[in-house]
C-alpha cells in the first residue's frame, strides 16, 4: 500500500474518534464505557470504508481520458455519495445491533429505535463527514484531471518540438552534401576545407540534438562557421555582418540563426557587383537577422518557401513560450529571434 493511502486512513480514523469523542464528551457521555468503544470501532469501519471507496474511486478516474473524465465527474460523485451514506449507515446500524446484544437490550423494535432515535442523532456527524470526504473527492478529482492534461500537453510539446527539429537537421546536411557536390569537381582542396568545416558544424547540432536551449555566443560561433562554408562557394557574393551587444547573459535555440540566415541565401540573389549582405543586430531581448529583398526568380528544386521559417517559429514558441517576429516591406526582410535570459 502507498504511503499516501496509508496516511489517508489514519488521518479518516482519527477523525471520525476525534469527533465522535468530542460529541459524546458534550453530551456527558462516559467515555470509558463499552458503547464508546464500539461506537469507535465503528468509527474506524467506516473512515476504512470511505477512504477504500474513495481511492477506488480515483483509481477508476485515472483510466479515463481527461474528456470522459469531465462527462463522467457528476455521475461519479454521487455514486460516490451515495456509496458512502448508505455503506455508513449499514456500518452504524450493526454496531448499534452488536452493543444491543452485548448489553442485553430487548432488540425486536431495534429497527424503528434505529430510525426514530439513531438515525436523528448521528445525522449530524454523519453530514459533516460526508462534506469533508466530497470536499477532498472533488479536489483530488480535480488535480487528477489538471495533472492529466497538463502531462499530455508536455508530452504532446515535446513530440511536437523533437519532430520539428527532425525536420532541420536532414534539411542543414542536404544544402551542405548538394555544395560539397559542386566543389569537389572544382576544386579538390576547398572541398576538402569544407569537409572539414562542415564537420565542425554538424558535430554542433549533433551535440545539441537534445538540446533546448544554448549560450548565444556559441551560437554566433556556430552560424559565424556556416556562413564561412557558404563563402567557400559563393566568395564575395555574400556577406554577415555582425553588430551584437553583449552576448553572455543570454541563450537562444540552438540552430535558430543558421536557419534564418539559410533562408535569406535561398530566397535572394546575390553577386559580386551587387553582393547579398546579413546584418545581425541585438536589442531589445531579441537578436535580429536582416536583409534587403532580391527575390530570385525561381527556388532551387526540393525547397519549400518558408517551411523553415514555420518550423523555427513553432520551436520557439513551445520552447521559450515567446514569439518570433517576422518584419517585411517591399524592400526589407528581417526576424527578429527572442533572447533569453541566462
Amino acid at each position: 500500500m502507498k504511503k499516501n493511502h496509508i496516511f489517508s486512513y489514519i488521518v479518516a480514523i482519527l477523525f471520525c474518534i476525534s469527533f465522535t469523542s468530542f460529541v459524546l464528551w458534550h453530551e456527558g457521555q462516559d467515555l470509558f464505557d463499552i458503547s464508546f468503544l464500539i461506537i469507535n470501532l465503528t468509527n474506524v469501519a467506516v473512515a476504512s470504508m470511505v477512504v477504500t471507496i474513495f481511492h477506488k474511486t480515483l483509481l477508476y478516474n485515472a483510466a479515463l481520458s481527461t474528456a470522459q473524465l469531465r462527462r463522467k465527474l457528476v455521475p461519479l460523485f454521487f455514486v460516490f455519495l451515495f456509496s458512502v451514506i448508505l455503506l455508513s449507515l449499514l456500518i452504524f446500524s450493526l454496531g448499534l445491533y452488536l452493543l444491543f446484544l452485548i448489553k442485553g437490550y430487548d432488540t425486536s423494535g431495534f429497527l424503528e429505535h434505529l430510525i426514530q432515535k439513531e438515525f436523528p442523532v448521528v445525522f449530524t456527524p454523519l453530514a459533516i463527514g460526508i462534506l469533508v470526504s466530497s470536499i477532498v473527492f472533488f479536489y483530488h478529482t480535480w488535480r487528477q484531471s489538471i495533472d492529466r492534461e497538463q502531462q499530455l500537453r508536455e508530452e504532446n510539446l515535446i513530440y511536437q518540438y523533437r519532430n520539428l527539429k527532425s525536420r532541420v537537421n536532414p534539411h542543414f546536411l542536404f544544402n551542405s552534401l548538394n555544395t560539397l557536390s559542386e566543389l569537389i569537381y572544382a576544386d579538390t582542396q576547398k572541398a576538402d576545407n569544407y569537409i572539414q568545416k562542415l564537420a565542425r558544424t554538424y558535430r554542433y547540432i549533433l551535440d545539441n540534438e537534445e538540446t533546448a536551449l544554448i549560450p548565444l555566443s556559441e551560437e554566433i560561433t556556430f552560424v559565424t562557421q556556416y556562413f564561412d562554408l557558404q563563402k567557400e562557394r559563393d566568395g564575395d557574393k555574400i556577406r554577415l555582418e555582425m553588430q551584437l551587444e553583449q552576448t553572455a547573459p543570454y541563450k537562444i535555440i540552438p540552430v535558430s540563426l543558421q536557419i534564418v540566415v539559410e533562408n535569406a541565401l535561398k530566397h535572394n540573389a546575390a553577386s559580386e557587383d551587387n553582393p547579398l549582405v546579413i546584418r545581425l543586430h541585438q536589442a531589445g531581448g531579441y537578436i535580429e537577422v536582416f536583409n534587403t529583398i532580391r527575390k530570385k526568380h525561381s527556388l532551387p528544386a526540393g525547397h519549400s518557401p518558408g517551411t523553415g521559417l514555420v518550423n523555427l517559429r513553432e520551436r520557439i514558441r513551445l520552447t521559450t513560450g515567446k514569439e518570433m517576429r517576422i518584419v517585411r516591406d517591399e524592400h526589407t526582410f528581417s526576424v527578429k529571434i527572442p533572447l533569453i535570459t541566462m
